[in-house]
């Protein structure tokens, strides 16, 4: 559940931080993601090895607050998937951790599809009109733009 909370917290965040378009979006969303990853994942408080990525991906946070930069998201990101993944795998040998971290972004950009094709197979409850691609449809227009 405290999961679910995090995730809900960070998307209120990017929702308030790119209405206000701050200059510092990029990092303050990091900051909140590696503070949101820190407080949910109970295996990085035991792991000194991931708690060390998490603290490498907090002071990347802090470069992207200064200049986001495309280099310095994609070391963000490896720390926060290093972190996330160390206390699962130890650190074995490199060559299978670039395969893991591979997988990873090759996942997470294929994961929002799969998503939503499990969503439209989703059949309708009496009573409620929309399921599937049109429940979709309806959270995405639902937000009006406030400009």
């Amino acid at each position: 559940m405290a999961k679910i909370g995090a995730a809900l917290a960070l998307i209120v965040l990017a929702e308030i931080l790119i209405d206000e378009g701050n200059g510092a979006v990029v990092g303050g969303f990091a900051l909140a993601w590696i503070t949101a990853l820190f407080l949910t994942q109970r295996g990085i408080w035991k792991d000194g090895s991931a708690r060390l990525a998490l603290l490498s991906g907090a002071g990347l946070a802090v470069v992207l607050v200064d200049g986001p930069s495309f280099l310095g998201w994609v070391l963000f990101w490896t720390a926060v998937s290093l972190a996330a993944l160390l206390p699962r795998q130890r650190f074995d040998d490199a060559l299978a951790w670039a395969r893991r971290l591979g997988w990873h972004a090759i996942s997470a950009a294929i994961a929002p599809l799969r998503d939503a094709v499990q969503l439209s197979m989703v059949r309708p409850r009496r009573g409620l009109p929309f399921s599937g691609f049109r429940a979709i449809g309806v959270v995405v227009c639902s937000r009006a733009p406030t400009r």
